[in-house]
C-alpha cells in the first residue's frame, strides 16, 4: 500500500518485529508485522509526506489498533492537519502540497546561514 504511493526517495519493506519486554506490555515475545522505511535518495525524501503516508495506511488498515498522542505528534509535525487528514483516510499530499510555497520561502530565507550545503 505504501509503495503504491510512489513517494520520492523512499521505499517501504515488510518486516516482522518481536517485542521483548515492551513498555506497554503488548505483544511480548510475539512476532507482529511492521514496516521498515528505506531511504533510496535522501535529497528527494520528504519526511513529512512519508510520515503522513504511514498514518494514512494505518488509518486504512488498523483503525482500532493505532494510538496517536496528539500533542506529541503535533509538536513534531507542526500542526494538527498533518495528523488529522491522513487518519481520516484523506490523501496526506493534500496537506503537504499546501505548504510547498511556505517551505520554499523558508529555504530561501535560511540559505545564507547554512554551514553545509
Amino acid at each position: 500500500m505504501l509503495n503504491g504511493r510512489h513517494l520520492p526517495g523512499v521505499r517501504f519493506d515488510r518486516i516482522d518485529v518481536t517485542p521483548h519486554a515492551p513498555g506497554d506490555g503488548k505483544y511480548a515475545d510475539r512476532p507482529i508485522p511492521g514496516v521498515k522505511v528505506v531511504l533510496t535518495d535522501r535529497d528527494r525524501y520528504h519526511a513529512g509526506l512519508a510520515g503522513g503516508a504511514i498514518l494514512w495506511a494505518l488509518g486504512r488498515t488498523s483503525r482500532d489498533a493505532r494510538v496517536v498522542r496528539a500533542a506529541t505528534f503535533d509538536g513534531r509535525f507542526g500542526r494538527p492537519a498533518m495528523r488529522e487528514v491522513p487518519l481520516r483516510g484523506e490523501d496526506p499530499e493534500a496537506v503537504t502540497s499546501r505548504d510547498d510555497d511556505a517551505v520554499a520561502a523558508w529555504r530561501r530565507q535560511v540559505a545564507p546561514f547554512l554551514l553545509y550545503r
